[in-house]
């Protein structure tokens, strides 16, 4: 039998498994821990709490954020349930009772109350910290709830938790703003004894005034009077021994502000910033009792006793009472000042000498201060010309008397009385500001806003102390004053004077300048001298005047920017958090946001930081509530929080059932990144579905290629690939491969081969924020495994360095690798210390969290000057039982396992339909269409300058026809790798600086961001580096291949012509690796100008392009004229006496020349010469035509290594031809440094070599 009250808690009788757990009967009788019986022994009943833990034991319904515990049951006669109790995991015996339960309690054998008041003391305790936890979103149904059954717990106790400071101020957290909790609390405790009440109001009024602040928001009127009155009529009767105890005056000011109207002063003395007036309003709130003549003689009675000169010169120099005055005269303000005016008489009568020694007073004077502030301009001056005329020099230059004057200066009119006053103060000009009593001088300069000729005489005054005519450099002096303020931090004897030293020094500038030059100069500011004026005492007031100064919504946003890298030294300094206070007291929401990530993942040890971070944190919950219109990236609405959820689940379906048809696959790498695909294709990314290759879109890299399929699933609930198309996944006739490749429309880079996709990202999000110029992002999402690569941290360094800002890479921490666990496991703080010393912004997330990994791609679309790494902890397998987080899963499709993992996952969605979620479009603007651009055409701005016979290296003319192609086409950009004085690189880089990347000594970085920069046709990438350094890049050339990449290399310093830098230098493999790709042009010009022509034409073809350079000075043997094409050799020397040919190209060209002189002249042997140009595409039409020709005898000769070379090239290309005889000389060993010539000759491809190859070769005719 069942009896459920609410959506909360659920009353039934124990079954018998329970029975037999608990060790308890039927008869058994409920008692809570503090010993309330909840039922009666006629009605055995078992109280569950239900929360995620509770299992198959408890009704599990609502609140499952707050984790509830069991309660204790007692067993009638059985005293040993606690040790049975002990069995259940998480039982503590705290409990929570239910309002139906206290109808239990009316009976005469439970009404008496046995619980100890330390118990109830640890239980609140225990509540308050549960009430602070992220855990605890209640609704104010179970608020209610908790509340009422908390005064029951109180009940006999509300005394003692009154006297307990900790405990009150624990039960001030539980009650929050519910006031009419707190007013019932205050209602059990105005029926006790009037002396016990007393007793309280003098001892712990503190307490007593704060719980009656939160009362005095009750709606119920009657009630709150009545409260109300029977404390104000105690007070009254006690009021001179009240009025001297602090908790006792705060009490009565309380009491004050409820009855006038009018609100208690916080009496921080801070100054409006930029303030164009005195404000002296003090500020009001609805009192429903000012018309209640019982309250108005009380309000009297309570004024006349406070606001009585006698008691004032007796008194005031007490802090207590002090603050009593200051807020009795505020609330004077609302009854037209009866008593304010009604003490200038007795001032007026006072002794000079006893007025003095009240204003030099610390207490006293803030009386005065307040007591001039509310008074009206004809009193001021009275009290001017009867007190203070004659003496102004003398109390000017006091600490505290200074700033009552300072009330005067700018309360007083256009009087003759108020002008002696000021030339009072300006004769003491030099005094003052000696003295560093800047607030004068910010009184001084609001008196004479609007009086021209007063104004002139200030502004010389200030002029003349700051020894300059200048109206900048004045406003220069001021600035730097302000910012050097930390020099006066440790002049004891000025530091109380100066408190406010920020605040009036940039109020005093803005009264003669404009805040534009102060926020520009202050924004300007490196970032450690800001930190280190933010954390001084007196500086940090200059940095909440840039806050407050920022008046749009970019300044604000530029100021949270330029505080973001310093939040958590700033959070953790006691100045500094006051700066980030004043952030939020000022910003909106979604401009403090980024902050407010920050602190959410500081690690914060001061008090002051905690409580700074635990008020920034209710932010997340008031974003919560926000449209994802007003703020598309924000924190999406509990709805689509669902929708997310229940993508993720059916891409894991998508993943699983198409591994399963193809019997191949990674389902388990799919599992542990559901949540990350479906917040970023459906909630963060703004894209085209159907136009996946528009500029504008944001673009996305699956690193961890063999996590295609869930790739694929995305496209499919975005709606541009049908569903059943999955089912056909590694099929030889469907695009959908086993890892992605731009087959796929959606596909801009192949991946698979680990470590490569964050470079190509790279290289996309640089061209997308230095070149195109749009706010679109990159999304990067790398496995935990491939992390390793040293790829991977070679392009985290080029993003850092860049500051990439529109680059986010999510690396999947699923801690398992193909064979075994991943280096790092989960220690995901181990990552982000090296994600972040590379430059980057870390977000450290719950990868399965779709809200927290909402939160962390906002925050990243906030951050400025760094990329972002989003290191989301996962689990492979994610949500398939028996195999999430498990070894030995890696690339298996489920087979068998899938039905129950399908099922599974199912019954975690709660929407089986089509999602509703509206992807986000991209932001397109305009004014600037972007398209792809077509490089077919592209040609030199000028042709080749060259003098036949010049001696001019090919890889300075690789220099000089870039910037030609430079100029002719500004999408083409060059890539560097350190060598660029070497390659002549830098020729372009000087020419076009914007277009330039030096990408240092990471070659594969190199490439792969060249594969990036080429992407959907925006820029013509060139990179250069020494042409065996291209080797340890080869498999990101491979890729690039396989992604159709249109990226050109240039390799120089090739072969051993290189001479002394030795083998390491040497490239004697490139060209065999550069044919191996498909697709691929390999050139290798001779000379200047066929190397300027292979620049245009390897502009001109699609697909990766190879020129390979030379080190050594070789002459021009082609006329500038002279015509090249893709695959066309050039026969450089022929005669009819021709008996074989040498091919060749590059450096050997011209040591063929000479043999062919000396076989002429001395062997009477003639010899043709075929200069290749391109090595791949071959000529082969031209090599069989020459080789027939002179009798099918061909030597190739090449500085190359002799597998893959031009030997390799010829020879497959004549081989269908068997009467063709072919002689290769190629480096034929390891070599070694030393000159050039000697290095050529020695390893056989010099003249002597060729001649001799030669006449062996004719002599087997």
């Amino acid at each position: 039998m069942s009896h459920k009250f609410d959506s909360f808690l659920t009353l039934r009788i124990p079954s018998e498994p329970e029975k037999k757990f608990f060790d308890c009967k039927n008869s058994a009788v409920l008692h809570s821990k503090t010993g309330h019986k909840l039922c009666s022994s006629s009605f055995a009943l078992s109280l569950f709490i239900a929360f995620s833990e509770v299992g198959n034991i408890g009704w599990q319904v609502g609140w499952e954020k707050l984790k509830m515990q069991f309660i204790k049951f007692n067993n009638e006669g059985n005293e040993n349930f606690s040790t049975h109790a002990r069995k259940r995991k998480n039982f503590t015996g705290r409990y929570f009772t239910h309002p139906a339960v206290e109808e239990s309690k009316k009976s005469p054998s439970s009404n008496e109350y046995f619980g100890k008041f330390e118990e109830l003391k640890h239980y609140i305790e225990h509540l308050s910290r549960k009430v602070q936890s992220d855990e605890a979103n209640m609704s104010e149904e179970e608020k209610s709830i908790l509340f009422k059954n908390l005064l029951s717990e109180c009940h006999g106790h509300e005394i003692s938790v009154l006297r307990e400071k900790d405990c009150f101020n624990n039960l001030l957290i539980i009650i929050g703003d519910n006031a009419s909790i707190a007013m019932e609390l205050l209602w059990k405790i105005v029926k006790i004894r009037k002396k016990v009440i007393l007793t309280l109001m003098t001892s712990y009024g503190g307490a007593l005034e704060k719980l009656l602040a939160v009362a005095l928001n009750e709606s119920e009127g009657s009630r709150k009077a009545s409260v109300l009155l029977k404390l104000s009529e105690i007070a009254l009767e006690n009021v001179d021994s009240l009025s001297v105890q602090h908790g006792g005056s705060h009490l009565l000011r309380r009491l004050g502000s409820a009855i006038s109207g009018v609100e208690k002063c916080a009496h921080n003395g801070a100054t409006p910033i930029f303030s164009a007036k005195n404000e002296n309003e003090p500020k009001r709130f609805e009192a429903n009792f000012l018309n209640q003549a019982e309250f108005i003689s009380i309000y009297n009675n309570l004024a006349g006793r406070v606001l009585n000169w006698k008691s004032i010169r007796e008194f005031a120099n007490r802090e207590p009472f002090s603050l009593l005055v200051q807020d009795f005269i505020a609330f004077d303000s609302s009854f037209n000042c009866t008593f304010v005016n009604g003490l200038l008489p007795s001032i007026l009568e006072e002794k000079k000498k006893t007025v003095y020694s009240m204003l030099t007073n610390k207490q006293a004077s803030r009386v005065w201060d307040q007591y001039i502030r509310f008074s009206s301009i004809e009193n001021v001056l009275k009290l001017y010309e009867n007190c203070f005329r004659g003496s102004v020099a003398r109390l000017i230059s006091d600490q505290y008397a200074n700033y009552p004057l300072q009330q005067m200066i700018r309360k007083v009119d256009d009087s003759v009385l108020a002008k002696e006053l000021y030339e009072e103060v300006l004769q003491c000009f030099d005094e003052i500001w000696k003295a560093r009593l800047y607030g004068v001088v910010h009184s001084l300069c609001i008196f004479v806003r609007e009086k021209p000729q007063l104004e002139t005489i200030l502004v010389e005054k200030i002029k003349t102390v700051l020894n300059c005519r200048d109206p900048k450099i004045c406003e220069a002096h001021f600035l730097r004053c302000l910012l050097s303020m930390q020099r006066y931090v440790q002049d004891k004897v000025f530091l109380k004077k100066i408190k406010y030293f920020g605040s009036v020094l940039t109020q005093t500038l803005a009264t003669f300048s404009t805040k534009e030059f102060f926020f520009e100069q202050m924004l300007n500011l490196p970032y450690e001298d800001f930190l280190q004026i933010s954390s001084t005492s007196l500086g940090s007031y200059a940095v909440e005047a840039l806050v407050k100064a920022a008046e749009t919504l970019d300044q604000r946003k530029a100021v949270v920017n330029k505080i973001l890298p310093i939040t958590f030294k700033l959070a953790n300094n006691r100045f500094g958090s006051r700066v980030l206070e004043c952030v939020w007291e000022n910003c909106d929401v979604e401009e403090r946001l980024p902050i407010m990530d920050a602190m959410l993942k500081c690690s914060l040890n001061s008090q002051t930081g905690k409580l700074l971070a635990a008020k920034f944190s209710l932010d997340k919950y008031k974003i919560s509530c926000w449209s994802t219109a007003r703020m598309p990236n924000a924190l999406p609405d509990l709805h689509t929080i669902q929708e997310l959820k229940d993508i993720a689940h059916k891409l894991r379906i998508h993943s699983i059932r198409a591994t399963n048809a193809s019997n191949s696959g990674h389902p388990t790498s799919c599992c542990s990144m559901a949540e990350i695909m479906s917040v970023l294709f459906f909630h963060t990314m703004k894209y085209d579905p159907k136009n996946p290759r528009d500029p504008y879109n944001d673009r996305f890299i699956l690193s961890k290629g063999h996590a295609g399929p869930i790739l694929y699933a995305c496209w499919v609930e975005a709606g541009l690939i049908p569903e059943s198309e999955l089912l056909n996944l590694r099929k030889i006739d469907s695009d959908l491969e086993g890892h992605p490749t731009p087959r796929l429309s959606f596909v801009d880079v192949a991946t698979g081969s680990l470590g490569q996709g964050l470079s190509c990202a790279a290289g996309m999000a640089y061209v997308m924020k230095f070149m195109d110029k749009i706010d679109s992002r990159v999304y990067c999402v790398l496995g935990d495994g491939e992390s390793a690569e040293g790829s991977v941290w070679e392009a985290l360094h080029f993003a850092g360095m860049y500051e990439l800002d529109n680059l986010v890479a999510i690396f999947d921490i699923n801690r398992l690798g193909q064979s075994q666990p991943a280096s790092l496991g989960h220690r995901i703080d181990v990552y982000q210390q090296r994600f972040e010393a590379f430059g980057w912004n870390v977000e450290c997330v719950d990868g399965h969290d779709v809200e927290a990994l909402c939160r962390s791609f906002s925050s990243a679309a906030g951050v400025k000057h760094k990329p972002t790494a989003i290191v989301a902890k996962t689990f492979k397998g994610c949500g398939i039982p028996k195999v999430e987080d498990q070894e030995n899963w890696h690339g298996k499709a489920l087979g068998k396992e899938a039905a129950a993992a399908l099922e599974a996952i199912n019954s975690r969605i709660k929407n089986f339909d089509h999602h509703k979620l509206s992807i986000n479009l991209p932001r397109i603007d305009p004014s600037k269409p972007l398209k792809a651009n077509d490089f077919s055409n592209v040609k030199l701005s000028e042709p080749p300058n060259y003098k036949i016979g010049e001696k001019v290296a090919t890889r300075l003319a690789y220099g000089t026809a870039l910037v030609k192609l430079g100029k002719s086409c500004d999408h083409v950009v060059a890539l560097d790798g350190d060598v660029k004085n070497s390659t002549f690189a830098d020729k372009f880089k000087n020419a076009f600086p914007d277009r330039f990347i030096e990408c240092f000594i990471s070659e594969q970085n190199m490439v792969g961001v060249a594969v990036g920069c080429s992407t959907r046709s925006r820029t013509l990438p060139f990179c250069s580096t020494f042409a065996t350094f291209f080797t340890r890049a080869f498999d990101q050339l491979r890729m690039g291949a396989i992604s159709g990449a249109n990226v050109k290399c240039c390799g120089s310093h090739a072969g051993v012509s290189i001479g002394e830098d030795g083998p390491s230098q040497m490239g004697l493999e490139d060209i065999a690796m550069f044919r191996t790709l498909p697709g691929s042009t390999v050139f290798y010009p001779s000379d200047a100008v066929s190397c300027e022509r292979a620049v245009e034409l390897a502009a001109r073809v699609n697909g990766i392009c190879f020129i390979r350079t030379g080190r050594p000075n070789t002459p021009v043997i082609y006329s500038n004229e002279e015509q090249f094409s893709i695959g066309q050799a050039k026969i450089v020397r022929h005669s009819d006496k021709d008996r074989l040919m040498i091919v060749t190209a590059g450096v050997t060209l011209f040591e063929a020349f000479t043999a062919a002189d000396v076989l002429a002249k001395e062997k009477g042997l003639h010899v043709c010469i075929c200069d290749l140009f391109t090595v791949k595409p071959i000529d082969k039409r031209t090599l069989a035509e020459q080789a027939k020709r002179v009798g099918g005898k061909v030597l190739t000769v090449e500085d190359h290594y002799p597998e893959g070379g031009i030997g390799d090239a010829v020879a497959s290309a004549l081989a269908e031809y068997s009467d063709i005889q072919l002689t290769s000389l190629a480096v034929n060993a390891l070599p070694r440094s030393g000159p050039p010539d000697s290095l050529m000759d020695m390893f056989g491809i010099s003249a002597k070599h060729i001649i001799e190859a030669c006449v062996q070769l004719a002599g087997h005719a």
